[in-house]
């Protein structure tokens, strides 16, 4: 994803790209007569996520959507859904929404999550859909209004379904000689089914069923960057979360539909001496490489940056006062943009 000279706002958007003016009611992708082209994935009344026409209409060329266990509702089929989210801030809590909507009916979490392994298991023999070459072999929860988890799914499929997902990101930084910040920055393997080569964040990973954050980060910082766990637990500080929602548009992906990634990050910083060296632990990381402030910069102007490691960049730069209202006229936008409010029930 090369940018050339790419602004921090850039980098935002190429994120949190769904946005389009409205806080929450936004994503969903219309057409000139005003019928939406995005579906609601609901599990059991509850909307969960979005979903784009191409792959539901994959879904069903294929057969793959049983009556026993999904239910297809039509635009004019009005259905009042309950518990939504949204309703928090705008809306009553019962609302009648002339959507396209499919929903999973099975009753226990654990039949809906066979059903969705099924499906997206057929899916990948059948190579239905690009993005499930990425095959993980990690579940990830889909949560219901008490944050109770309604199923799960294979998280190479958690974007056709556009649900909620969550990770950890960690910067891990020392001083120069004179104070200045120096980033240990890595490079993803050539091999990463997703965004290979490019620069990401010291320590990053996807929170899987039943995963905290902190154990979580434990576990992708031994794993990624051979850091050792006490040094981890005893020094890092948690500093919040980014949220966004991304929709993956890239070729040869999109070939299938836009896939939706509505996303809670959980951010930490760590804090090292200069003796601490970070080094490739997993295969997922070909190289760390220390960067000051202005490579960093320069390196996010040009897209070197995976998308949403570029966005915890700017968010650590707002943190420590290196992004300021004084230096950068977009400023407001980027803080807000950087906690966007995300649209399902979160855990």
């Amino acid at each position: 994803m090369g940018g050339g000279n790419l602004s921090n706002l850039d980098l935002v958007k190429q994120c949190d790209d769904a946005y389009t003016g409205l806080p929450y009611y936004d994503a969903l992708d219309t057409s000139q007569n005003g019928q939406s082209r995005d579906y609601i994935f609901a599990v059991d009344t509850c909307p969960v996520g979005y979903m784009d026409a191409k792959v539901v209409a994959r879904l069903q060329a294929s057969n793959l959507l049983r009556p026993a266990a999904w239910t297809l509702h039509g635009s004019n089929d009005n259905k009042s859904w309950t518990n939504l989210p949204l309703s928090s801030i705008t809306y009553p809590d019962t609302l009648t929404w002339p959507l396209l909507r499919l929903e999973l009916t099975p009753a226990t979490p654990a039949e809906r999550s066979k059903v969705l392994a099924d499906l997206l298991a057929t899916c990948r023999e059948k190579d239905t859909f690009i993005s499930l070459k990425a095959w993980r072999d990690e579940l990830y929860p889909i949560y219901g209004p008490d944050r109770s988890v309604l199923c799960c799914i294979e998280r190479a499929g958690s974007g056709l379904f556009g649900v909620n997902t969550y990770g950890v990101h960690m910067n891990v930084y020392t001083q120069g000689d004179a104070g200045e910040v120096l980033m240990w920055v890595p490079r993803r393997a050539a091999n990463k089914p997703t965004y290979p080569g490019m620069l990401d964040n010291s320590v990053a990973g996807g929170l899987g069923v039943g995963e905290k954050p902190l154990e979580g980060l434990v576990r992708e910082a031994a794993e990624e960057a051979s850091l050792d766990e006490e040094l981890v637990r005893s020094k890092v500080v948690a500093c919040g979360t980014v949220s966004y929602h991304f929709r993956q548009r890239r070729e040869p992906v999109v070939r299938d539909g836009v896939t939706h990634q509505p996303e809670m990050e959980f951010i930490y910083d760590l804090e090292v001496g200069r003796e601490v060296l970070l080094r490739p632990g997993d295969g997922e990381v070909e190289t760390f490489e220390l960067m000051g402030v202005g490579r960093l910069k320069a390196a996010l102007r040009a897209g070197e940056f995976k998308p949403n490691s570029g966005v915890m960049m700017l968010d650590f730069f707002v943190r420590h006062g290196i992004l300021t209202a004084e230096n950068e006229p977009d400023y407001l936008e980027i803080s807000y943009r950087l906690h966007r409010k995300l649209p399902f029930p979160t855990m």
